[in-house]
């Protein structure tokens, strides 16, 4: 990779948690008081959507973990939707997918 160095006065790489505090870190003011408060406002509120956001995305992962588990209980493979089928194996009896060749899943 190619190693990139940010240190100048002028930039400043923060996390995005972070960021109200190292805006508030800068010793010119270049902008108004007014400014400042409308920028706070807006991060706040991008901070605020970004957990709305992953908590969506947790709760739309476990529906899916949950979906492919009840799937998988009913004996259907979620992702090809291929029958489970007793197999025997080598190292004894295991469940694998109807469609082995083009799917390779085993419970």
């Amino acid at each position: 990779m190619k190693k990139i160095n940010v240190t100048s006065e002028t930039v400043r790489v923060t996390y995005d948690n972070r960021i109200i505090h190292a805006v508030n870190e800068f010793k010119e003011i270049h902008m108004t008081h007014f400014k400042k408060s409308q920028l706070k406002a807006i991060i706040e509120s991008c901070l605020l959507n970004e957990e709305s956001t992953k908590r969506d995305h947790v709760e739309q992962i476990t529906q899916q973990r949950t979906k492919e588990k009840n799937d998988v209980k009913a004996g259907i493979f979620p992702k090809c939707g291929g029958e489970l089928k007793k197999r025997k194996g080598k190292y004894g009896e295991f469940n694998g997918c109807s469609d082995y060749s083009k799917c390779r899943f085993t419970t």
